[in-house]
């Protein structure tokens, strides 16, 4: 089974993904152009990116097999034969992806597995800023990330088709991890 998480900053997407590694599930962990977090560079955590140079995207292309996105200022791929080997082994896998093309590409590629698309959502505000200083992120940083207008309704909204399930990961960590694994368990 794959299971996608979209979701904003802050939404609890990284706490999912750690909440199914910890069940047993692989996370397959995208190559980023992005810096390391904070909790990346002080633990072997298993919930990471693959860090590379800005490079490695321009020598990239889906004829590669390899499907990317921009995000923010940063970009973010996927190997498919390094996901299609975690898939045929028969081991289920969570990853989280920021782009609807890139989920509609992963869905239609895998198409013969289960696989599961959440978006995670929060409402709280002080909860997201909460989670995003305790991940390293400065005090305004958080702010900026927080009033930026939430996109993730936003998305589902526009592809409702596209989603199984919006987790509301607002107060209750406990409850969210019901709510995903009623989702996952419905598919």
């Amino acid at each position: 089974m794959i299971v996608i998480l979209d979701g904003d900053s802050g939404a609890g997407k990284t706490a999912l993904c750690k909440f199914l590694v910890e069940s047993g599930w692989f996370y397959y962990g995208k190559y980023t152009s992005r810096p390391k977090r904070i909790e990346e560079l002080n633990s072997k955590s298993a919930v990471g990116g693959k860090h590379v140079s800005e490079s490695f995207f321009e020598k990239k292309n889906i004829l590669d097999g390899f499907v990317s996105y921009k995000y923010g200022k940063y970009r973010y791929g996927i190997e498919l034969s390094e996901f299609e080997k975690i898939i045929q082994s028969g081991e289920s896998i969570c990853v989280v992806i920021r782009d609807t093309q890139t989920i509609k590409s992963i869905v239609q590629k895998f198409a013969s597995f289960c696989k599961v698309s959440v978006i995670s959502v929060y409402t709280n505000e002080e909860v997201c800023r909460s989670r995003l200083i305790d991940a390293g992120y400065t005090e305004d940083m958080a702010n900026e990330r927080v009033f930026r207008k939430p996109k993730s309704i936003e998305r589902y909204m526009k592809n409702p088709n596209l989603y199984d399930g919006v987790v509301i990961n607002d107060m209750s960590f406990e409850l969210s991890k019901k709510c995903l694994l009623g989702i996952i368990s419905d598919d």
